[in-house]
């Protein structure tokens, strides 16, 4: 499924977020990318299950906030983590503007 390139706002800022097949940071296999200084988002575009794909757009999205805001820079890499995994669960789409289906 083509899914379509779209932006949203974080905390004011307008944020891309891309679509990338076989999406790979570095030499690992990754479903999301977060790029906070480009304001970019990758998400690669071969993932299937509609919410999984929502799950990964609210995992980056909230990688996103941690870092526009500068909470991210009070964090270790895992505590980072372990927050924007809770936060998938939180409806961004809600106050993204929208909804991330075509």
């Amino acid at each position: 499924m083509g899914r379509i390139d779209f932006k949203t706002t974080v905390l004011g800022e307008t944020v891309t977020v891309r679509h990338v097949p076989h999406l790979r940071v570095g030499d690992d296999e990754c479903e999301g990318a977060c790029y906070a200084s480009r304001r970019l988002i990758k998400i690669d575009s071969n993932i299937v299950d509609p919410d999984r794909y929502k799950r990964v757009v609210d995992h980056e999205l909230a990688h996103m906030l941690l870092r526009i805001s500068g909470v991210a820079e009070t964090l270790t890499e895992g505590q980072e983590e372990a927050i924007a995994v809770l936060l998938e669960v939180h409806p961004f789409c809600n106050w993204a503007g929208g909804s991330y289906d075509e």
